[in-house]
């Protein structure tokens, strides 16, 4: 069984902590081995909106990207969030797959400075 290197991209503007510390607890309950960063408090890009708390964590899953992609969004909607809150700009909790098996997603992510900086935390990565 292949297993694929994974980094996922965290989120939250409300109840950020509580909602962080959810999401982590879920992930680690779906992934098994799992490493989180420390968290960050960041301004919004683009939005009016309370600040975010966002971090990243790395695995290795034998999920394919679809089953993963399922996954996080199973896990964003059983914290609570819903198309109308996203269209309010309330982020309870957004996982996003920045790397799999090596290919990038979300690629304007990567040049965000919470997201450079955090990847120093991670193994191979260099901030």
């Amino acid at each position: 069984m292949a297993l694929h290197r994974i980094v996922l991209g965290l989120g939250s503007n409300t109840r950020q902590t509580y909602h962080i510390r959810l999401v982590q607890q879920q992930l680690r309950a779906a992934l098994g081995d799992i490493c989180f960063t420390r968290t960050l408090w960041t301004v919004p890009i683009g939005v009016r909106s309370p600040l975010y708390l966002n971090g990243l964590a790395e695995a290795r899953t034998a999920l394919d990207y679809d089953e993963l992609l399922r996954l996080t969004k199973q896990i964003e909607q059983s914290i609570g969030r819903t198309e109308a809150d996203r269209r309010a700009h309330v982020v309870r909790a957004d996982i996003d797959i920045l790397l799999y098996d090596g290919q990038r997603f979300h690629l304007s992510d990567w040049q965000r400075p919470y997201v450079r900086r955090l990847l120093g935390e991670l193994q191979g990565f260099e901030p």
